[in-house]
C-alpha cells in the first residue's frame, strides 16, 4: 500500500495547522510507503513521524535520492508512544522522480494502521 503524503507549507509569522498522514495499511506484517513530493525550491521538508500509544516499535527506511549528494538510506525506529522528527535534504534522498520514499515497517504481528495508529506529518520549511 501506499500513502501520497500532504506536505504543510509553514510561513513565517503565521499559525499553520499540520496535515496528518494516516497510514492505511491493516494488513498484519506489511510495510507501507508514504511519497512526499517537496515543492520548495531547496527540496528541504521536516517529517515528523508518530507512533501510537502501544503495540511496540515501528521502524522506517529513507531511501537514498538518485542524485550526485545521495549515500545510504536512512534508517531507524520509533518507539511506541512516541514522536521523532527530522530535517531531509533533497539532495540525498529526492529520487528522478522528485520525490522521497519513506518505507514504514510495523512491529512483528501488528498492523501500522489499526495498532500503531502511524501518522506522519511533512512540513515544507519556509
Amino acid at each position: 500500500m501506499a500513502v501520497s503524503a500532504v506536505n504543510t507549507q509553514l510561513v513565517t509569522n503565521t499559525i499553520t495547522t499540520i496535515t496528518d498522514n494516516a497510514a492505511t495499511s491493516s494488513v498484519v506484517d506489511a510495510t507501507e510507503v508514504f511519497t512526499i513530493t517537496p515543492t520548495k525550491a531547496d527540496q528541504r521538508v521536516a517529517i515528523i513521524i508518530e507512533n501510537g500509544p502501544t503495540h511496540g516499535t515501528i521502524s522506517y527506511s529513507i531511501a537514498a535520492g538518485g542524485y550526485w549528494a545521495a549515500g545510504a538510506a536512512l534508517t531507524g525506529t520509533v518507539s511506541q508512544a512516541t514522536s521523532r522528527a527530522i530535517v531531509l535534504e533533497g539532495a540525498k534522498y529526492k529520487a528522478a522522480a522528485g520525490t522521497i520514499a519513506i518505507t514504514f515497517t510495523p512491529a512483528s504481528g501488528k498492523r501500522l494502521f489499526t495498532d500503531h495508529a502511524l501518522v506522519v506529518q511533512v512540513i515544507q520549511l519556509p
